[in-house]
């Protein structure tokens, strides 16, 4: 049984029984510590998940944007100003024109750093 569980946190849960200090070589690290350790080991992966979400989300709408503009005819696109041959091209501009855009609307609102506080 444990005697003092604010003090201590069991990792393993082969054991069922721990009195008194840890033992040597354990690390003995009070529970909001392994939390906050456990929420930063965990945002990376996420964020990871995350972008790589939004950028097949990006790809499908290109894809679905690239088959809308394949089935216009040739005369069609001639009056919108493109050739067959430059439709993905002209979407993958119009993607990073966007995702330049989102950037610096990231920036601008990104708060200021304190004075004298180095870029990290």
């Amino acid at each position: 049984m444990l005697r003092d569980s604010s003090r201590f946190q069991v990792e393993s849960p082969f054991v069922s029984s721990f009195s008194g200090a840890a033992p040597s070589g354990c690390s003995a690290a009070p529970a909001s510590a392994h939390s906050a350790s456990l929420s930063q080991t965990l945002a990376m992966p996420l964020r990871l998940l995350r972008r790589a979400w939004f950028r097949f989300v990006e790809h499908c709408n290109l894809r679905r944007a690239e088959r809308g503009l394949m089935v216009l005819s040739d005369r069609d696109l001639r009056d919108i100003g493109l050739h067959r041959t430059q439709i993905l091209s002209a979407l993958m501009e119009a993607a990073d024109k966007r995702t330049d855009a989102l950037r610096v609307r990231a920036f601008a609102t990104a708060p200021p750093r304190a004075k004298g506080a180095r870029a990290s």
